[in-house]
């Protein structure tokens, strides 16, 4: 996995906590759809592991969170450092077409 810079997972843990989200409309539109929960997207920023990076992204790095409550999510997620601010594309449970078992490793086709 190419790296995220090494602040970015400790960042997106405090700017959850402190409430500093930034919620794309498009995540929010597709989690309505999903049957997805804020409540749901933040356990998996605070508790989540980061499964995919994509340090080149722009503006910010972005990186897929991975959690397991009840049922799996994934939560794609990027971080603007400077303004500590974590801003959310989107979420969605992850589906064995595409996922290996553990939902976290993606299926090679």
């Amino acid at each position: 996995m190419d790296a995220l810079p090494p602040q970015w997972r400790d960042t997106v843990r405090k700017c959850a906590k402190q409430g500093a989200i930034e919620w794309r409309t498009h995540a929010l539109h597709r989690m309505l759809q999903r049957g997805i929960t804020r409540g749901e997207v933040v356990e998996t920023l605070l508790d989540g592991e980061l499964i995919e990076a994509y340090p080149q992204d722009s503006p910010f790095p972005r990186g897929l969170l991975f959690h397991m409550n009840q049922q799996p999510l994934h939560v794609a997620a990027s971080c603007d450092l400077e303004t500590m601010t974590v801003h959310i594309h989107t979420a969605y449970r992850p589906d064995s077409e595409y996922f290996l078992p553990d939902f976290k490793t993606r299926r090679i086709s």
